[in-house]
């Protein structure tokens, strides 16, 4: 029989209820809505829009070597990501009255539950490698100031990542 090899959804706004289902909860309109299994990758997908829509904007800079082309192309992904996912997605799942998200459980003890170790180690090891590689390529070429911050950020904004992910797994090993 094959490994379930489905990535259950994880974010800031996602939560189990007491029937194990996984839920999007919507804090401004304190709405709940319940994600359906087939809906699990669309809705990881969908979640990383913040993150998708710089890397965009990132390539589109680097490539064009225009900073209005990159805002443009940041902005024009994550709008369009955001109505995909309010209008199309939320749309599509099912409502749940009375729904109260767990606020004693953290980010990082919902992450440990639904991630597995060995993607956390892949995780962290690959994004240390783009944080190496993105200060040797600074380093080699003569970029001008701009890219050579957003080349920096990146490589913050990697660590950051690399921070969770390591608290994810001491979670795992404290309640394993």
């Amino acid at each position: 029989m094959a490994k379930n090899n489905l990535s259950k959804p994880i974010g800031l706004n996602v939560y189990q209820d007491d029937k194990g289902r996984y839920m999007y909860y919507n804090r401004l309109s304190k709405k709940a809505y319940q994600i359906l299994r087939s809906d699990y990758k669309k809705f990881n997908v969908l979640s990383t829009r913040f993150l998708t829509s710089i890397a965009v904007g990132y390539l589109a800079y680097a490539l064009s070597n225009n900073l209005i082309v990159g805002a443009v192309a940041t902005v024009l992904i994550h709008v369009s990501m955001l109505i995909a996912f309010r209008k199309a997605f939320i749309k599509g799942e099912t409502y749940v009255d009375n729904f109260k998200p767990d606020k004693n459980e953290s980010f990082i003890s919902r992450m440990a539950k639904n991630t597995t170790k060995g993607k956390c180690i892949i995780l962290i090891v690959l994004l240390i490698a783009i944080a190496v590689l993105s200060v040797i390529n600074v380093k080699t070429q003569n970029y001008e100031p701009m890219i050579v911050g957003l080349n920096y950020a990146l490589v913050v904004g990697a660590l950051i990542i690399v921070g969770l992910y390591v608290a994810v797994l001491i979670n795992k090993s404290k309640n394993n």
